[in-house]
């Protein structure tokens, strides 16, 4: 199965949505517990794979999986579960515990389970684009769905009760991944994310919570989910979002009408690089990326954006490793990864 998802990209990733030349995607993750067991933290091994039996029996029956079935994740190698961490189809803290726990995914990846890391269950929907509305439907369904089946923690003051006070209430996490070269190379992106962090949003980086890289590429969501209805998180994530879409264009405007030659200069230099690069590791690969990115999108390079998103998704060091079938030193991942850039840009 490993084989030949490392050789696709994920449908949100891959297809265009709303705005997403600047939207790259949206994602709506619900945090759930089941009541009656401890919290995973304090969960003993013979509660947690009782969860993964119960839980995992009445997902897969829901119609949104399409028969696609548990990864049990003790028994997963660890290479395997880094490249479902890099499709953005779990955590990374759901990578590294230790505890009894698993993931179900769709065919086309934009649905997924985690069952036992921070909470119970952990649902997420991912969109191409904006659209954070439609994929909180869409995931709805499939919480109702759960609940007639599964007695959900919850208060009639607090909401759905989760391990992270900040998750309580709603435990909705809405969030959009961007992406800014613009405010970037502009030095707004600081002021920006200021802004963004006194409305009561956080700003994360392209793997969101526990690892990350300093990349063009961020996620903005919600931080706390108490005392709102999901209407309202949603309404705000996309406002927000929306005016970032606007100051992007401004600032990528900006830098084409008063640096135009500069600017254009540095997207024919990644262009360049990545073509004949023979070794790069993944942090400057994803910059020259970005910045390559930013060039298709402003019609300064005739090439497929599809294509670029792909490479931003196999270039990553477990898609890297396990195309080749084979555990690689950093130095062997980046002449195989400047390899592989070469051939899809040929």
């Amino acid at each position: 199965m490993f084989e030949e998802l490392v050789k696709t990209t994920s449908k949100w990733f891959s297809e265009p949505g709303p705005s997403s030349e600047i939207v790259v995607s949206s994602r709506v993750r619900l945090a759930r517990n089941v009541n009656g067991f401890p919290f995973s933290h304090n969960l003993g091994e013979k509660d947690a794979e009782e969860l993964v039996g119960m839980v995992s029996k009445l997902v897969e029956k829901n119609k949104l999986f399409k028969g696609q079935k548990t990864v049990a994740l003790p028994e997963l190698p660890e290479l395997e579960r880094i490249v479902l961490m890099e499709r953005h189809i779990m955590s990374y803290d759901h990578v590294i515990s230790d505890r009894k726990r698993a993931v179900i995914f769709s065919k086309d990846e934009s649905v997924s389970v985690m069952i036992n890391e921070e909470d119970h269950i952990r649902l997420q929907l991912l969109l191409p684009g904006l659209q954070l509305e439609e994929a909180y439907a869409s995931l709805d369904k499939l919480d109702t769905a759960l609940e007639k089946k599964i007695t959900y923690a919850y208060d009639i003051d607090m909401g759905y009760l989760t391990a992270c006070p900040t998750n309580t209430g709603t435990g909705i996490r809405a969030s959009v991944m961007v992406h800014l070269p613009g405010l970037v190379v502009s030095k707004e992106i600081t002021k920006v994310l200021n802004n963004i962090a006194q409305l009561g949003l956080v700003t994360r980086g392209f793997y969101g919570e526990g690892r990350d890289i300093k990349t063009s590429f961020f996620q903005i969501s919600n931080q706390v989910s108490l005392g709102r209805k999901e209407t309202e998180i949603l309404s705000e994530v996309d406002k927000v979002t929306k005016q970032l879409v606007n100051y992007e264009k401004k600032a990528r405007e900006s830098l084409f009408k008063n640096d135009r030659a500069k600017t254009e200069d540095n997207i024919w230099r990644s262009y360049g690089l990545l073509k004949n690069v023979r070794s790069i590791n993944f942090e400057e690969a994803i910059t020259l990326l970005s910045s390559l990115r930013m060039g298709v999108e402003s019609g300064i390079i005739k090439s497929d954006l599809k294509k670029i998103n792909e490479l931003l998704i196999v270039s990553q060091p477990g898609h890297i490793q396990k195309l080749f079938s084979v555990e690689m030193s950093e130095a062997e991942r980046d002449r195989k990864r400047a390899e592989i850039i070469r051939e899809k840009l040929a």
